[in-house]
């Protein structure tokens, strides 16, 4: 009889059966509505978000700046564009803005870090630019010139940019593991005398920014004698600011750091 009166035990009438039932749906209503009460106040603070930065949406130019051109573009969507040109310098910067209190905020993107900061973009035959350089360089170093013609040389520079990288290192490494360190000089050169039949295999590259680690390129001395290095100057160059603050004044936006107005076109 045991088992009979457990099995009594485990059956709920029907109003009990209807009862928690109703209470399970409760719950359920309960717990479905949750993420819409959540998907509500995001929703609204979105909103809340859009409604500040509005009235700042727009296309900025620099004005009341000397020898300096500079353009800014706010987005509706809370993303911004930055450009500062003055002399030879240009400077970029994307990332997010804000607009609270009054202020207006820019936080610039960090730069994704590449795999490769350093690639071998071409290599060309040995000329006589290269063998001027390459007499100029051995003899500013004190060093006895090459007694047969010929050498290698490297070329570091950005062709997108037009920018050619001083003070970047380089070590020259022969097939008997000697190694010659150079530093790149005025339009990205550096140049080491060739060795009697020691071929060179490998060029290391030491980045100026010591956060980056040295970089080694396989090349074929076979191919040419001059070899041009191409480096990533967008991702290995930092944003001009990290943090940029701006007041509103009437029609225009006023940054502390630096001078001018950025008035909306």
């Amino acid at each position: 009889m045991q088992p009979a009166a457990l099995n009594s035990r485990c059956l709920r009438p029907p109003r009990a059966t209807a009862a928690l039932a109703a209470i399970g749906l409760g719950l359920a209503l309960t717990f479905a509505s949750q993420p819409a009460r959540s998907g509500d106040a995001a929703h609204a603070a979105a909103s809340v978000e859009d409604a500040e930065r509005a009235p700042f949406v727009g296309h900025y130019y620099l004005e009341d700046a000397t020898e300096v051109g500079s353009e800014l573009r706010l987005a509706g969507d809370g993303s911004f564009e930055w450009r500062l040109a003055y002399g030879a310098l240009d400077q970029f910067a994307k990332g997010r803005w804000t607009s609270a209190g009054g202020r207006i905020l820019l936080v610039a993107d960090k730069p994704a870090r590449p795999r490769a900061l350093f690639a071998l973009d071409r290599t060309l035959a040995w000329n006589d630019d290269a063998q001027q350089r390459l007499d100029a360089s051995e003899s500013e170093q004190g060093t006895a010139a090459a007694a047969t013609r010929g050498g290698y040389a490297v070329i570091v520079g950005d062709p997108v940019a037009r920018y050619r990288a001083m003070d970047v290192g380089v070590e020259f490494v022969f097939a008997d593991g000697r190694r010659e360190a150079r530093t790149t000089g005025p339009g990205g050169w550096a140049l080491v005398p060739k060795r009697d039949g020691v071929p060179l295999r490998a060029l290391v590259m030491h980045p100026t920014d010591e956060t980056y680690a040295a970089e080694t390129l396989a090349v074929d001395a076979g191919n040419g004698d001059v070899f041009a290095i191409r480096v990533d100057t967008a991702a290995a160059t930092a944003p001009p600011f990290d943090e940029l603050l701006l007041i509103p004044d009437a029609d225009a936006l006023i940054s502390p750091q630096f001078r001018g107005r950025y008035v909306r076109h």
